[in-house]
């Protein structure tokens, strides 16, 4: 590989064709084509799971989701978007960092979770972002659908954003 141009760069690629007879036209012999390199956008392919590892729970018990971005990269992620908005029949009441490794040091707020405003740490490639969201079920039948969403930030393109978002759903007993 030779070396990359960069971003706005003009690339000029001409053709020239030569004859060994005379030839009549010689001014067309010859085409150019003028290409501007354009930046290749940043990727990273960023995922979220959440589960609390039930099927069921029961009105007025305290539960607890796992939440777990991952990036997969190629690209370093750094203030991505995580959203876990307030759902029926379920109250917020802690969040704590989970199990290590992972990149949680600080968790967010029952507020900025549910506001979607936390921006997540720098995630590396393969690194992760583990949190525990410890609830109070308020439903009193049915089931609770407890979900959350991770958004790339501005200038990082998700080439999959099918696992930008995860569910637990939970039938109430």
């Amino acid at each position: 590989g030779g070396l990359v141009p960069l971003a706005g760069t003009e690339l000029t690629n001409t053709a020239t064709v030569g004859a060994t007879t005379s030839d009549p036209v010689p001014g067309n012999n010859s085409a150019s084509d003028v290409t501007t390199v354009t930046a290749a956008p940043d990727t990273a392919d960023l995922s979220i799971s959440k589960s609390n590892g039930l099927a069921e729970v029961s009105t007025g018990a305290a539960v607890t989701y796992e939440i777990v971005v991952s990036n997969a990269g190629p690209e370093a992620v750094t203030a991505a978007i995580l959203h876990d908005p307030a759902v029926p029949g379920l109250v917020k009441t802690t969040v704590t960092c989970g199990a290590l490794p992972s990149q949680c040091v600080a968790p967010p707020t029952v507020t900025e979770l549910e506001s979607g405003t936390f921006a997540l740490p720098a995630l590396a490639t393969g690194q992760s972002y583990v949190m525990r969201v410890t609830t109070t079920v308020t439903a009193p039948s049915g089931t609770v659908t407890n979900g959350a969403t991770v958004a790339a930030p501005a200038g990082i393109t998700d080439p999959v954003p099918g696992n930008n978002a995860a569910t637990d759903v939970d039938v109430v007993v």
